[in-house]
């Protein structure tokens, strides 16, 4: 099983039970992806969704651990650092005036005296010059490799740049992809919210169903990872979704419609305020409270309300029944 679908109605635990594997199974490393602030997705608006998922997925490790990634970071550099840098860049340059201008210290008769005497300091400016070279072209050539030229020609001044490309984005930048996972532990994938925009358009899981079997297929990564979707059942319309998961786990909601009421009465009684509420009131208004987020949602406010007015003569029923509305029409 490489991709799993977490399959249930909105508000029915998915989120719980993913959140209660990871902290019963520490063995595996996970990466959440959360795509919850994106509207439904139309068009071209799907390459945008593949983009977040892309920064989401290198944005999860430090810069320094993928050192070789176009995907170039704002870190903070110590000051130690920089006066270090400073300090190698200055004794490099003295030692490329030394070896290639020597007539520059003429000017100093000190330093003619100092050479000498300690004759051994000519090798030590070659071995900073060569060292310093030998950095310079290792900067160059890394910078070369993550850049996107094709042909560069410094006698007759030609540059190339590659062509952009009209693939996906997740194709296009498959390469690191595979750079992320096989520096990276990761094995266990987690996205959440993606079935937001993907209703009328299910290509998406088409393209992440084939970067998981890239992954896996990959010899210089050589693990299994699987990737994990929590979607709401109505996703796919038909049998499709069979085709997109290898396995799908149904979600069974704790509460609904019909026993909310219960839930609700449980709530109340835990925060001492039975006595408040009709139980015939609590029943009636149950019928709207169809999921637990806007249960505890409701208990919630119902309790910062009763506080900021307690002071004045009211009604729970109807202050009770004004926050579900209000959770319900806001």
């Amino acid at each position: 099983i490489k991709n799993l679908a977490i399959s249930g109605p909105y508000g029915s635990g998915k989120s719980s039970i993913i959140q209660t594997f990871q902290l019963r199974h520490p063995e595996y490393r996970y990466l959440n992806i959360s795509l919850a602030s994106f509207k439904k997705a139309k068009g071209d608006q799907v390459e945008l969704v593949l983009l977040s998922i892309l920064q989401q997925i290198f944005y999860y490790v430090k810069s320094k651990s993928m050192p070789d990634s176009r995907y170039k970071r704002i870190h903070p550099v110590s000051k130690k650092a920089l006066l270090l840098k400073s300090i190698v860049l200055i004794l490099w340059t003295v030692s490329l005036c030394f070896i290639l201008k020597p007539d520059l210290f003429k000017a100093f008769p000190e330093w003619g005296t100092l050479l000498q005497t300690s004759p051994w300091i000519r090798y030590i400016f070659l071995i900073v010059l060569f060292s310093g070279g030998i950095a310079v072209l290792y900067y160059f050539l890394k910078l070369y490799n993550n850049s996107q030229l094709n042909k560069l020609n410094i006698a007759s001044g030609q540059l190339e740049v590659q062509p952009r490309s009209e693939s996906s984005i997740l194709n296009k930048h498959l390469d690191e992809i595979l750079y992320f996972f096989e520096i990276s532990r990761y094995d266990v994938v987690i996205i959440e919210d993606i079935d937001r925009f993907t209703e009328e358009n299910t290509e998406i899981f088409t393209k992440l169903r084939e970067i998981n079997t890239l992954i896996n297929n990959a010899q210089q990564i050589g693990r299994h990872v699987v990737f994990v979707y929590a979607i709401r059942d109505e996703v796919f319309k038909n049998e499709d979704r069979t085709k997109f998961f290898d396995f799908i786990l149904p979600v069974i909601p704790v509460i609904n419609s019909s026993n909310s009421g219960d839930q609700l009465s449980i709530q109340l009684s835990e925060a001492g305020l039975s006595g408040l509420i009709d139980p015939n009131f609590i029943n009636k208004m149950s019928d709207y409270i169809t999921d637990m987020r806007m249960l505890i949602n409701i208990m919630n406010e119902f309790l910062v309300y009763k506080k900021t007015i307690g002071n004045f003569d009211f009604e729970h029923n109807n202050l009770l029944g004004m926050i579900i509305y209000k959770n319900i029409e806001p």
